[in-house]
């Protein structure tokens, strides 16, 4: 078993590092607590006999031995490593991490063998710690993802004088933080360089030449932090730069030796000491649309800025004050004012790269831009450069093992900052330091260069060819900044930079300091003119090895990877920019790709269009293809994503064959390289279904629900966004999302997450797969989304408020199951907070939400219309186009129903006039439509609203709509409204309708093949109700309304169709058969009498009214409808068990009996009578009515008859009824009794008449929830009876639903 001792050993070994690592403290402790478990199982397992064991008990742990050696490993790297390192390669650290916990998991399996002979709990203990280590995550700290990825992209930017340094600055100080390390001391600063140097080393082994420039862009910044050159702890985020300016100007020509003035230069400006106002910067944010599903899925805009502030970077205007010299720009000394001679040097500031996520779409979209003014011009060439002299520096270091730092570190910056670059001066400044002046070349330099090397006490060393290379320059307050105080006896200000620095603070190529740098001496304190006390607070010397490992950044031998086309690129050349992408160099990739993306984000559609122009995306496929360097991969994928922005470029990616390249990289082990992938993706697929199609095709959507489900906050909210633009308006792409079981993942980003953005798409992407599939809707509410939307809804952040009730809404739309758990989920409490203060964006989705909602009629019972109309009206008035159809559709469905309550609240509040309003342009016809819905169900049954919006001048635009409208669904809600409107006629509306032209317009909708059933349906509806006015009948019949009314009752036609036809059919009867109308009924009635057998229920009733309506009319009519077979079909309707059908049914044999002998027979042969004396029991009062007075009329067919009647049982509940209290009815039954006596002794003519003299045909309908209404048709006055059952059924009619 000694196997299983080594392993316990290490266990316990393992745990000890783990208490004393000094970076991953909470990684390795998690790590050490598994260990801890399995050292408990090892123990266990040790005091089993050999012979229990399994066969390969050897090999299995030997494989724990493996795991265990892999986590001691990362244990004393964490332990070893530095703790800024650690910051810089979280990411590197986390996967390895992730890694090791695989690895045990699988050894811990390997033990699962020997479950059987282990005690219980030693086996529950394998099995539970095999799934715990199966699911353990090792999450970043907050701030610390992306952070290096972040900082990379804006020193490369910074090293290639392309921007960078105002987001440099915080990134590193960000970075610091995180690390815990005080930037205002230097007692860290010995441990840190030396692990970055361990980190460069580690970097040049595996040839990782990015990681490599990286690491050296970090030590100069600590450098330039150090002696004052660069107080990037002090600058705020976004704001200041070293060189100035706006946005680059950029050229896609081959550069030329000398340009004109730069943006990235900046203009001149007065040079300001360390400490003061030296450069001010601004800039916008840029925001994109998405995709948005319909039922009222808008999302708001956003943007972002940065504003001015201060930038005291002196050495960065030194720097440029050299740059200038290349121009001839000279002067004399300085004055002592801090002035530098030779003309004004740049303080603007250029925007930084940023990144920031549109609000509205969830694309990952770059805030950006820059504000400054251009002036002076400059030099940007790439030659005469000098380097760091290699004797300079073994000097130096001699002098640092002396204890000389002062002079050590004034030798070695001299060195480079004087030698063969620039003359200098020894005149005294006011501030005690020196003024500088910039010269020509030459021998002048050669006799500064011997002053200054005897002022430091040493021999000029001869010159040397030079080579290019980048430097820095130092303020003229004084050798190392204004916060650096020397000996005033040797305060030299040199001031020089090579014509050509592409950065200066970098440098990859030039001769390194040589020597092992193995000094372990500390150097003592030196006072006030320590380096150590210039400007950062020391409390502690630094050792020989840090300071040359500071100064060996600036040149560093062996740099094998350091290529001419690096040295020779001009970030404003995007020629020369794209051509780079094809180096050999990986580096050379990687800054231009930084280079084409700060230029895709920065520049806008003007640089995207150049970029394209210069065949860059081909040019980045290739170096895609051919690169396996995360790092390079995924700033690739970042460049797509902002290339994506435009419609005709995401083409031209899509069909240059990004997407599979893309979608693979979502699979790539860098997690970095996973997200820019999936906001590439985001991009690509806006408003594109065939790119949706390919992202799905290739496997991307289960590898973007990977990342949601085990990933860490950016991934999980780079993951959303893409789905969430997935799923736009695609049905395919939202049955193969929600087949990856992408909605649980999305409603555990949404509980989990602590990122606001991360929420906001997650809510996004539920959202759009709710939008249109009721099935995704439920399993939402399954997974628990409600309560957890319902409480983003809370949020103070706008985006999330509005994106959680965005995702409400449609989860709620056509959904009653949903609409029912949101409302109990405490959902109405919180919209109605949201709708009366919240901002604009919200109470739009508020609205939206709202209107969904109050479909059901349960939700809209506890909805107080009082409350909500009144921010509703105000969303009326002020809000855009989408906030105006928000808060119609949301005011149309709180008017739903037969309440005349809600409509009066409703009006109350002032919702008409606006209303009225948005039926004109400029409202979109989906506005209009809303509107006139709105307007539609405040009509229905409320003469009140129908006067007030008759009053706000609604019939003229609801008739315009009619004939301008672009959609059928616009034209259909007009109609409808008209035909609400027109009901009773009460205030002459029909009458105004008619005058505005409505009837034409109607007819031809109905007639037009194009038009949608529902249109038709409507436009029936409306003339059916304008048929109950006299005067507009012969406008009607002359419009050529009869041939269209006639093949809407056909079949093959829909219910509503052939019912609002019927209805306008039995109207235009009425009182009214014109030689046209006689013509017609002998093609309408079989129409009418299939209706009877086989409609809808409303098609049914509507044709047994016309039936009535046409018996009543003539005794033409009459008897052709007594010959048809309607009488059968109507007493088949009198069983129907529904009191309305009974009732028309009723009221349609009563009106064929009138008078007609055809007409009593034919209700006879068709088993009438049983039926009649049914309803006489069981009918409501108008069948009642109807029934007894068709009983009366069949009297005077005969004794057969009578008896038959008799027989029925008739007699006995004529004569209850005759003794009841409905006047009606009891009036009708006594009429009948009459007959029925006045037959059996022989006078049954006369009671017969006295029947009649209470009968008549006809019926009168109210507006319904379709809109129509009946007219009042017979050939004498109504009966009390009928008028009263009339008004029965005006009260009872069903509402139909006024949803669309």
């Amino acid at each position: 078993m000694l196997s299983t001792k080594d392993a316990i050993q290490l266990c316990t070994t393992i745990r000890a590092s783990a208490r004393e690592a000094a970076t991953n403290r909470q990684d390795c402790r998690t790590l050490a607590r598994f260990v801890g478990k399995i050292m408990l199982i090892l123990q266990a397992l040790e005091e089993l006999p050999c012979s229990s064991l399994v066969g390969n008990w050897a090999e299995v742990i030997g494989d724990v031995k493996e795991a265990l050696w892999g986590a001691a490993e990362l244990v004393e790297t964490c332990g070893n490593m530095g703790r800024l390192q650690a910051v810089l390669q979280a990411e590197e650290a986390r996967a390895r991490f992730v890694a090791v916990a695989t690895d045990l998991a699988l050894a811990v399996s390997g033990l699962g063998g020997v479950r059987e002979q282990a005690p219980a709990d030693v086996s529950e203990d394998i099995v539970s710690v095999q799934r715990q280590l199966e699911a353990l995550k090792f999450a970043s700290r907050a701030g610390e993802e992306r952070l290096t990825w972040r900082l990379m992209q804006a020193l490369t930017l910074l090293y290639m004088r392309a921007g960078g340094a105002g987001q440099a600055g915080p990134l590193l100080a960000q970075a610091l933080e995180q690390a815990g390390l005080d930037p205002g001391t230097s007692s860290w600063l010995d441990v840190e360089v030396a692990r970055l140097k361990d980190a460069i080393k580690g970097a040049q082994d595996e040839e990782d030449w990015i990681a490599e420039f990286f690491y050296k862009q970090v030590i100069m910044c600590l450098l330039a932090r150090l002696t004052g050159a660069w107080d990037w702890v002090r600058q705020p985020s976004g704001q200041g730069s070293l060189w100035g300016g706006s946005t680059p100007a950029f050229s896609s020509t081959t550069a030329s030796p000398v340009k004109a003035a730069s943006p990235l230069l900046g203009p001149a400006a007065a040079f300001t000491p360390a400490g003061s106002v030296g450069g001010s910067g601004t800039g916008s944010g840029s925001s994109g649309k998405s995709e948005q599903e319909p039922n009222g899925c808008g999302m708001g805009a956003g943007d972002g800025e940065r504003g001015p502030s201060p930038l005291p970077t002196p050495l960065a205007r030194a720097g440029e004050a050299a740059l200038r010299r290349g121009e001839g720009a000279g002067g004399s000394a300085g004055s002592g004012s801090g002035a530098f001679p030779g003309g004004p040097l740049s303080s603007a500031v250029p925007s930084p790269l940023s990144r920031d996520y549109d609000k509205e779409n969830g694309n990952v979209l770059a805030d950006g831009g820059a504000g400054g003014q251009n002036g002076g011009s400059v030099v940007h060439s790439r030659t005469g450069s000098p380097g760091l002299p290699t004797a300079f520096a073994q000097h130096a270091q001699q002098q640092l093992r002396q204890g000389s730092s002062t002079a050590a570190v004034q030798r070695l910056v001299s060195a480079w900052f004087g030698a063969d670059t620039a003359a200098s001066s020894s005149t005294p400044s006011s501030s005690g330091g020196l003024g500088a002046s910039c010269g020509g070349e030459g021998a002048a330099q050669q006799d500064t260069l011997a002053e200054h090397a005897l002022a430091l006490g040493t021999a000029a060393q001869p010159q040397r060819t030079q080579r290019p290379h980048q430097g820095i320059a130092v303020a003229s307050s004084g050798l190392l900044g204004a916060a650096c105080s020397l000996p005033s006896q040797s305060s030299t200000a040199v001031v020089g930079a090579q014509e050509d620095s592409s950065s200066m603070l970098c440098s990859l190529d030039a001769d390194g300091v040589t020597g092992t740098h193995q000094a372990e001496q500390q150097l003592s304190p030196l006072g006030n003119n320590d380096l150590l006390a210039a400007g950062s607070g020391s409390d502690s010397p630094l050792s020989v090895d840090t300071l040359t490992a500071l100064f060996d950044a600036f040149g560093v031998e062996g740099c094998a990877e350091m290529p001419d086309t690096l040295k020779t690129l001009d970030p404003l050349n995007l020629n020369s920019v794209v051509a780079a992408l094809s180096s050999p160099s990986m580096l050379t990739q990687f800054v231009a790709t930084v280079i084409i993306e700060y230029h895709a984000e920065e520049r806008g559609e003007e640089g995207r269009a150049a970029l394209v122009g210069l065949k860059v995306i081909p040019a980045l496929l290739r170096a895609l293809q051919s690169s396996r360097h995360p790092i390079l991969r995924g700033c690739i994928a970042s460049a797509f994503r902002h290339l994506a922005r435009d419609a005709a470029t995401r083409r031209r990616i899509a069909e240059a064959g990004a997407i599979p390249l893309l979608a693979q990289l979502l699979t790539s082990g860098s997690r970095g390289t996973r997200q820019a992938a999936a906001r590439a993706l985001s991009n690509l697929v806006v408003n594109s279904e065939a790119n949706k199609v390919e992202v799905v095709k290739f496997g991307a959507v289960h590898s973007l629900v990977r990342m949601l489900e085990s990933e860490s906050e950016f991934s999980r909210e780079a993951s959303a966004a893409a789905l969430a633009n997935l799923a736009a308006n695609s049905e395919e792409t939202q049955a193969a999302i929600s087949a990856a079981g992408a909605i649980p993942s999305l409603v555990s980003t949404l509980r989990q997450s602590s990122t606001a953005a991360a929420q906001q798409h997650a809510a996004r992407a539920l959202r759009n797969m709710a939008g249109r599939d009721n099935q995704n809707k439920l399993r939402a509410a399954e997974a628990g989304a409600i309560p957890l939307l319902v409480e983003l809804m809370k949020s103070s952040n706008e985006a999330s408020c509005q994106a959680a009730t965005s995702a409400l809404s449609n989860i709620a739309a056509n959904c009653e199951e949903t609409q029912v758990q949101i409302a109990e989920a405490g959902a109405l409490t919180v919209l109605l907070g949201v709708l009366e203060s919240g901002s604009a964006a919200c109470r739009e989705a508020c609205a939206w939400l709202l209107s969904n909602l109050a479909c059901c009629s349960e939700v809209r019972a506890h909805i107080p219309p009082e409350r909500v109309s009144p921010p509703l009206v105000g969303l009326l008035q002020s809000a855009g186009d989408s906030g105006r159809q928000a808060a119609a559709r949301a005011l149309k469905a709180l008017s739903a129903g037969p309440s005349n309550s809600s409509k009066l609240k409703i009006a109350d509040a002032g919702a008409i006039p606006p209303l009225v309003a948005c039926l004109s342009a400029p409202s979109s016809d989906a506005t209009r439509k809303a509107a006139a819905s709105a307007l539609w169900n405040l009509a229905y049954r409320n003469n009140s609203n129908r006067r007030a919006i008759a009053k706000a001048g609604a019939i003229p635009p609801l008739v315009l709509l009619l004939a301008e409208a672009a959609s059928d669904g616009c034209r259909q809600e007009a109609a409808r409204a008209l035909s609400n409107l027109s009901c009773n006629n009460e205030y002459n509306q029909g009458i105004e309708m008619a005058r505005h032209g409505a009837i034409p317009l109607l007819v031809r909708m109905m007639s037009s093949a194009q038009a949608a059933p529902g249109a038709k349906e409507a436009a029936a509806g409306a003339v059916s109700n304008l048929a109950c006015i006299k005067a507009n009948q012969a406008e009607i019949l002359e419009s050529g309304a009869l041939p269209a009314i006639l093949a809407l009752m056909g079949a093959g036609q829909t219910p509503g169709c052939q019912e609002a036809a019927a209805r306008a059919f039995g109207n235009l009867v009425c009182d009214n058969m014109s030689p046209q109308l006689r013509t017609a009924a002998g093609q309408a009635v079989p129409l009418l009498v299939a209706l009877v057998q086989s409609g809808n229920e409303g098609a049914r009733q509507a044709a047994a009214r016309a039936l009535s309506n046409l018996a009543c009319s003539d005794p033409a009519s009459q008897l052709l409808v007594a010959r048809s077979g309607a009488a059968q079909a109507l007493v088949l309707l009198a069983q129907y068990p529904n009191d309305d059908l009974r009732e028309a049914a009723a009221v349609a044999l009563w009106d064929l009996c009138y008078d007609c002998q055809a007409g009593r027979e034919a209700v006879v042969r068709a088993g009438g009578i049983p039926w009649l004396t049914e309803l006489l029991l069981f009918g409501g009062d108008g069948a009642k009515e109807a029934a007894a007075a068709a009983i009366a009329e069949l009297a005077a067919v005969g004794p057969a008859v009578r008896q038959e009647i008799e027989e029925a049982g008739a007699v006995p509940l004529l004569r209850q009824l005759a003794a009841g209290d409905c006047q009606e009815v009891a009036m009708a039954a006594t009429e009948a009794l009459r007959s029925l006596e006045a037959n059996r002794s022989g006078a049954a003519g006369g009671a017969a008449a006295g029947a009649r003299g209470e009968g008549g045909g006809g019926y009168k309908r109210s507006d319904s929830g379709k809109g129509s209404e009946g007219g009042a048709g017979s050939r004498g006055p109504m009966s009390p009876g009928r008028q009263a059952a009339a008004m029965r059924r005006e009260s009872m009619a069903p509402l139909v639903a006024t949803m669309n």
